[in-house]
């Protein structure tokens, strides 16, 4: 079933029980890390950990598409990615966006989890028309919080 579709059915519920699932600690994590490489070093484990926010799915991707040594190497660097699964994923569902929503929605991600104001999102994506973008991508059932930092 597609995600609007989904969706449209828990908007209509007359109840629904919404789950919040934590991810896994650092303990956790580096079990899942050693059962992959029993030698990874616990501080990988940790920055693994953190860039997937516990997320036992995105933690395997990675583990699965890279080495241990290239996964340090990029941390080393600063730089973990997405696993690449997640990133056509993404490209194909934004390839289905307006233009200045997909636009938006590439900002927020270049902005980075603490997020910016309007004119700054506006500004890096590079749309005229922020509020259309952002009603776009609301009736697609993206968050969006319009929160003063």
């Amino acid at each position: 079933m597609a995600a609007g579709r989904w969706s449209s059915h828990v908007d209509a519920a007359s109840a629904v029980l919404r789950v919040s699932l934590d991810g896994l600690d650092d303990g956790s994590a580096l079990q899942v890390v050693r059962e992959a490489h029993p030698d990874a070093p616990v501080l990988l484990a940790e920055r693994l950990r953190q860039h997937t926010g516990g997320s036992p799915l995105l933690l395997r991707s990675l583990l699965r598409e890279y080495s241990v040594d290239r996964l340090q190497a990029m941390a080393d660097h600063g730089g973990l990615p997405a696993p690449s699964d997640l990133v056509a994923a993404m490209r194909e569902r934004l390839s289905h966006f307006a233009p200045d929503a997909a636009a938006v929605l590439e900002a927020l991600a270049v902005l980075g989890d603490g997020g910016a104001d309007m004119f700054v999102t506006a500004a890096v994506a590079d749309v005229r028309d922020l509020d259309q973008a952002v009603t776009t991508l609301r009736s697609e059932h993206w968050s969006w919080s319009t929160t003063s930092r």
